[in-house]
């Protein structure tokens, strides 16, 4: 019979010629020097046959190699869906070992005791030509069938019917009832359970499946019923049976809802009482021992979802499907069982919470990108070498592109780097906040970040964020700024250095002004805030002040002090400062604009008629961050800077002091 297995195949022949099954064996396989062939149980023929046996048998029955291979499972399903268990010699599956097989009741009555190969497959529940689920157990003794019985030696083979011992009986003996009677589950034409067994069908014959969300990650047949396991079990563990019918097409009514219902209860055992619900919740659904019913509700629950065009329509539907996935846990480690799913299973999860996600959620699982995942189990180690590439003080470069100068300026660089090392990080937030030594507490960050998520440019601000990691973790940055970060910049600077320089471009210098140059200075090294004991009492105007005085020359020196000083604190070939590509911004709508269009001549202009840096940036209707930004990289001419306040230093007295300065420095 097309289909057939081998052993129903042989059990057909050994019922014709009324022998026993060890009397067939001995026929048509390898004897020893007894005459006797091994004893084969359990479906081990149907696994597979050896080249020794499969000779024996083409000389005993006349079939060809072929054709018996195209009777087993491993000839014909092959590696990896199919392996032989070498301590039983029976088909080992990505489900488990197989012990058990279905039968569908029509066909056994059509053909008596004629066995399909397609049963033994534990992820077939329904018999397409007659459109009804595959029965598992007998209509007498309800008990499974399994691939055991009606295998021994000894017996003469009846596949048509039940060989289970009753052992509530005295003495235990036989069922012997015909599986022809039990009662079909029949399915209506086209029912979503039909078609999806259909397609599974197809999609294990294909190499690499790469339908639906496996579109952005193919997976292998192997990984397609580990999926199908994991997600399905989700499913139909706990039904929500309203939207479960909705997910196979069909109409939730009264009698469909109630045919359901019985079907995903679990069986009655002879002489025990019926489970309660808590055993049902936590009984698996798709195993190797759940009825087809159970297994044909969660594939197709699956098939489903993992069918879906998008990761969001698979989000969607798994949510409607299971409510109760918004609570589920998130695993980051693997299983004892060893099942893990694939990165896509993953993804439909996390899309299917993300309506519940905060912006701390969105970008630690990078629900934005075609794949979600979650942070990886190394994920602390990596999170440490994300430390390394990261400032305290976000890029000025990347954050004016990013619109954010209209925050509190400190503040908001300090949360995009939160933001930034937030992306696949399991850290917690205390400990991210004392590594980056930041001054803006954890409740700040998720209120600005929410605020930043209401602007209309909020999904290119996090496509922005994710480049940049990913560009991070490629290509770390050339400073190192954990280090930086922990350097003790007490000697940077000195008041007395500072003055010096100030005079040797023609200015003077007040006390506040040397110490805003200081922590200016150490800020742009450090990438992080510092804090002053006693604070400086005007930060903005002071800081103002100093760049103000800077000239070309002045910076080029300031450059050089900088470089010496990190080397005597056993840091070298690290440029002062670095940025990151801003290539990597190309093709995304950003609502802010780089400080380099506004022309350094325009700001020069107006500071020379003695406006403030404020009044400039108000004049030109920028930020005030991007004049100074401009002024720091694009300073003044000495020429220039000379004729506007703070005046050239004038008089005898003040070039006198001016020269002493020099002298003691």
């Amino acid at each position: 019979m097309p289909g057939e297995a081998l052993e129903s195949w042989l059990a057909a022949l050994a019922t014709r010629m009324d022998a026993t099954w060890g009397e067939l064996l001995d026929a048509v396989l390898p004897t020893g020097v007894n005459g006797i062939a091994a004893s084969y149980r359990g479906a081990v023929l149907t696994t597979g046959l050896r080249d020794e046996e499969r000779q024996a048998i083409s000389s005993a029955t006349g079939l060809s190699p072929a054709e018996l291979d195209s009777m087993t499972l491993t000839g014909r399903y092959g590696a990896p869906l199919f392996t032989t268990d070498q301590r039983t010699g029976r088909a080992r599956t990505p489900w488990g070992l197989i012990y058990r097989q279905r039968y569908c009741p029509l066909c056994l009555k059509a053909r008596p005791g004629r066995r399909k190969l397609e049963w033994f497959l534990p992820w077939m529940f329904v018999c397409g030509e007659h459109r009804c689920f595959l029965a598992d157990s007998c209509p007498d003794c309800t008990q499974q069938q399994t691939v055991f019985y009606w295998f021994a030696r000894r017996l003469y083979p009846h596949p048509e019917r039940c060989d289970r011992l009753i052992m509530a009986d005295t003495p235990p003996h036989r069922c012997t009832a015909r599986l022809s009677r039990t009662h079909p589950d029949k399915l209506r034409q086209g029912h979503r359970v039909l078609t999806m067994q259909n397609r599974l069908t197809e999609l294990l014959a294909a190499q690499t499946i790469n339908a639906g969300v496996y579109l952005r990650a193919p997976v292998s047949p192997e990984q397609l019923h580990i999926d199908l396991h994991v997600l399905g079990n989700w499913l139909v563990r706990t039904p929500h049976l309203i939207e479960l019918i909705k997910l196979f097409g069909g109409r939730p009514t009264d009698h469909e809802i109630g045919v359901w219902g019985r079907r995903l209860s679990l069986p009655p055992v002879p002489g025990q009482p019926r489970d309660n619900d808590a055993v049902i919740a936590r009984t698996e659904r798709i195993a190797l021992n759940a009825p087809a019913a159970w297994v044909g509700a969660g594939v197709t629950a699956a098939l489903s979802v993992l069918m879906q065009p998008s990761l969001d329509e698979a989000g969607q539907a798994l949510r409607a499907a299971m409510p109760s996935i918004t609570t589920r846990e998130l695993r980051y480690h693997r299983r004892k069982s060893g099942i893990v799913h694939s990165p896509a299973v993953t993804g439909v999860q996390l899309k299917a919470r993300a309506a519940d996600f905060t912006v701390l959620q969105h970008l630690r699982f990078r629900t934005i990108t075609e794949l979600p995942r979650l942070p990886d189990t190394a994920r602390h180690a990596r999170m440490n070498a994300m430390l390394h590439v990261v400032p305290t003080l976000f890029w000025p470069e990347w954050a004016f592109r990013l619109g954010i100068e209209r925050l509190a300026w400190g503040t908001a660089r300090q949360v995009m780097s939160r933001l930034l090392l937030t992306i696949g990080s399991t850290m917690a937030e205390h400990r991210m906040r004392r590594h980056l030594r930041s001054t803006v507490r954890i409740e700040r960050v998720a209120r600005i970040a929410n605020d930043l998520r209401g602007l209309p440019h909020w999904s290119s601000i996090t496509t922005a964020l994710l480049r940049l990691h990913e560009h991070l973790q490629a290509n770390p940055p050339p400073i190192d700024y954990q280090r930086r970060r922990t350097l003790n910049y007490a000697k940077l600077l000195p008041e007395a250095h500072w003055t010096r320089l100030v005079a040797d471009e023609g200015f003077r210098s007040a006390p506040t002004t040397a110490t805003a140059a200081r922590l200016w200075l150490t800020e742009q090294l450090s990438g992080a805030p510092i804090a002053t004991t006693p604070p400086l009492l005007c930060p903005g105007v002071c800081t103002d002040r100093m760049r103000g005085t800077l000239t070309p020359n002045l910076i080029k020196n300031l450059d050089a002090i900088s470089v010496e000083y990190l080397r005597s604190q056993g840091v070298s070939e690290e440029p002062t400062t670095w940025v990151p590509p801003l290539s990597l911004l190309d093709g995304l709508s950003l609502p802010g604009v780089p400080a380099e269009m506004i022309e350094p001549k325009k700001i020069h202009d107006l500071l020379a008629t003695g406006l403030t840096i404020p009044a400039v940036a108000r004049r030109l209707e920028v930020s005030v961050w991007k004049v100074r930004y401009q002024i720091e990289h694009h300073p003044m001419p000495a020429t220039m800077a000379a004729s506007r306040p703070p005046k050239k230093i004038k008089g005898r007295i003040e070039l006198k002091a001016g020269e002493r300065i020099r002298s003691q420095t």
